[in-house]
């Protein structure tokens, strides 16, 4: 279900900036303030499945409510050519970034907790503990390619571009 673009116009206008970019945090924190846009997802829980929907579908910039359910996760994805801001407005998701050496950075976002990246930024979002959690996702340009990382056998990974439309899995399955 894709909420009507005359809803949320005005308050994506007020996070273009002059150069025709967006801050993507600051619009997605306040789209979080409007339950109507994000509580699709939550109707729509059934115990077993993420659920998402449209919340803003520009030429230039999409985004989504997306929920979580324990043990539910992305595996680690990069955007492609798109930035991106994230803002959790239910519950607790974390976010895995790797760094060197094989370590993993992980940041809490408790509703309120915000996070965002530059195309190219590798990371894991997973739901955190506690109830089903609900995060919204902008992205600008749209997110048309997702580059999803396969975890091998051997350790190793791979790298693998899918539809930006397609739901990210665990890539803990060999290629």
């Amino acid at each position: 279900m894709a909420i009507d673009v005359t809803d949320t116009s005005a308050i994506v206008e007020r996070h273009r900036r002059d150069d025709g970019t967006y801050d993507l945090t600051a619009l997605v924190v306040e789209l979080g303030e409007h339950p109507d846009l994000w509580m699709p997802v939550v109707e729509a829980a059934d115990g077993t499945h993420r659920h998402w929907t449209t919340v803003v579908d520009l030429a230039d910039l999409d985004v989504y409510a997306i929920s979580w359910l324990p043990e539910q996760t992305t595996g680690f994805h990069d955007h492609c050519d798109s930035n991106f801001g994230v803002v959790c407005v239910r519950g607790a998701v974390y976010e895995d970034r790797p760094k060197l050496h094989g370590e993993v950075a992980t940041k809490r976002l408790d509703a309120g907790g915000t996070t965002g990246g530059v195309p190219g930024v590798m990371h894991v979002i997973r739901h955190g503990d506690g109830e089903p959690a609900v995060t919204l996702h902008a992205y600008s340009p749209r997110l048309e390619r997702v580059g999803q990382i396969y975890f091998q056998k051997d350790g190793t990974w791979v790298r693998r571009e899918v539809d930006g439309k397609q739901e990210l899995t665990e890539g803990l399955l060999p290629c």
